[in-house]
């Protein structure tokens, strides 16, 4: 598939993809530079780019902004391979219990009680610690009209 004759090659492949009404979703792996998460928004025509080495340290995740309840953000891709897994105009990701637990704890009253959902779910989302199962999280993708879907975090 490649020649490896003078090292690794330098050019990047598609990793993975992922295409909704609004949006189309890459990651780039490459050899020798780090993974790229790519988001193409087909409305504006806007590209952002980022190299996952922007992003948390903790095990090269990438996360999506939850706009909805402003609770945990969304891990866009699994952290081991880089695979997105979308399924009708949704996102699906794994998100570890403890980064949940320690994110709801955070969380303000307001924020926790700022949707029906959100209030019928408190037993069991404030029963989640660090020993409990992974968080399966689903999102629905929606336009954005504002600057970037994703965004920037830091080591948490």
């Amino acid at each position: 598939m490649f020649n490896i004759g003078a090292g690794p090659p330098e050019g990047f492949w598609v990793h993975s993809v992922a295409e909704s009404k609004s949006y189309l979703f890459l990651t780039l792996s490459s050899f020798k530079r780090p993974k790229i998460f790519a988001l193409f928004d087909k409305e504006s025509g806007k590209i952002e780019l980022s190299t996952i080495a922007d992003f948390d340290s903790r095990g090269n995740q990438v996360f999506l902004k939850n706009d909805l309840d402003f609770l945990a953000d969304f891990p866009v891709f699994s952290k081991s391979e880089g695979h997105i897994f979308y399924s009708g105009e949704c996102l699906y990701s794994v998100l570890e219990a403890k980064y949940f637990s320690e994110t709801y704890g955070k969380a303000t009253e307001e924020s926790k009680n700022s949707s029906e959902y959100l209030r019928n779910m408190r037993p069991v989302f404030g029963s989640v610690n660090e020993f409990s199962n992974p968080v399966i999280m689903r999102v629905y993708l929606k336009q954005n009209t504002k600057a970037g879907l994703f965004e920037k975090i830091g080591n948490r």
